[in-house]
């Protein structure tokens, strides 16, 4: 346990030396997230923009972002005082990263993985990998903060955890999805499916007696799934706002269709937002970027392409599973990390539990 606070101590070192770069010229968000903490900074209110004495829903700007960076940064200037740099940047996705990681590996450490957990703290050389300024460095983290709760409700009863552990647990989780859905609300989908299935999985081997846990365990995974809203809402209402133009959180649709153009695949779908801006100008040229109208748009083509392609559609799904498990350290090492994660993960589950039985027995 002493080795596993000394890596914690060692990772979040890391944060204060978070490399410093400018926003890429076309990724407006983040310019919008710097003039959102500076505007936080001189009137104590966030997600919102200045503008002629008066504030704005960030939204009215910034296009189907979500709020995690908007919302810490402006923390940060109007705790501190001081105005928010590109670096701040880069320091919020680090800590992300390394916090999602440190998580994780406590969580693995809890249900006794061990060595699981020494792997995913190693997995913390990836956290600075990607320097540049806008939320897609911190997706590991948010990943990483997105497991947290499948993993603690499908662990720790296999465990025989305490009910304390079992309720800190399944409230970090909670915490930590919402983290994720704040920050990175399409990554968060993934702990969205992982938790009901792992719910689906509690209530099958329980049964019925215990269904309204169950249920509110669900409306928690929804809740903390639409924090984004909720965080809009609660600025609208304590601002007296009205809404932003635009579709203020990332939702699923936009990114489950690009999804689709990762790799080659027969939809001529591109990974690129550009490729569905294009799908719906051809659906709809009147329709605008980051709109409602947007994402319903893309959410009917992606459901018709499920309904119509099926095969093709888990061809590229599983292409992308091939990619990701091929995931290798950043250079010089080079060394594959998620075969060996999965594996060893895999190892120490299936040992756990057969001295679990036989001793059982």
């Amino acid at each position: 346990m002493r080795a596993l606070m000394l890596a914690c101590l060692l990772a979040f070192s890391l944060v204060s030396h978070a490399k410093a770069n400018e926003p890429p010229p076309d990724w407006l968000a983040a310019r919008l997230w710097l003039d959102s903490a500076d505007c936080a900074l001189k009137t104590g209110k966030f997600l919102v923009l200045c503008r002629d004495s008066r504030v704005i829903p960030i939204g009215d700007d910034s296009l189907g972002d979500d709020p995690g960076h908007a919302l810490a940064l402006g923390l940060y200037s109007a705790l501190t005082g001081r105005a928010a740099k590109p670096s701040d940047i880069a320091r919020i996705n680090l800590g992300i990263n390394v916090i999602g990681l440190i998580l994780l590996a406590l969580l693995l450490f809890t249900l006794q993985l061990r060595i699981s957990a020494a792997l995913v703290l190693l997995s913390i050389a990836l956290a600075r990998q990607y320097p540049i300024l806008t939320p897609h460095p911190a997706g590991l983290g948010d990943a990483c903060l997105s497991a947290i709760l499948p993993l603690a409700l499908l662990g720790l009863p296999l465990i025989k955890a305490s009910q304390g552990t079992f309720i800190g647990w399944l409230v970090a989780g909670i915490l930590s999805l919402a983290t994720a859905s704040l920050f990175r609300q399409s990554t968060a989908m993934m702990g969205v499916a992982a938790s009901a299935a792992a719910i689906a999985v509690s209530v099958a081997v329980s049964g019925r007696r215990t269904i309204l846990p169950h249920i509110a365990q669900l409306l928690a995974v929804f809740v903390a799934y639409k924090a984004p809203h909720l965080v809009h809402r609660a600025r609208d209402i304590a601002y007296n706002l009205q809404p932003a133009r635009f579709t203020e959180e990332h939702g699923p649709w936009h990114s489950l269709y690009i999804g689709l153009g990762v790799n080659k695949n027969p939809f001529g779908i591109r990974w690129d937002d550009a490729s569905g801006i294009e799908a719906v100008e051809r659906l709809d040229s009147r329709i605008l970027f980051g709109t409602p109208a947007y994402f319903d748009a893309l959410k009917h083509e992606y459901f018709r392409i499920v309904t119509t392609s099926p095969r093709q559609v888990l061809q590229v799904y599983a292409t992308k599973l091939a990619s990701t498990l091929h995931q290798s350290l950043p250079a010089p090492l080079h060394v594959p990390i998620m075969w060996p994660l999965l594996l060893v993960g895999l190892a120490a589950m299936v040992v756990r539990f057969w001295i679990a039985c036989f001793a059982g027995s």
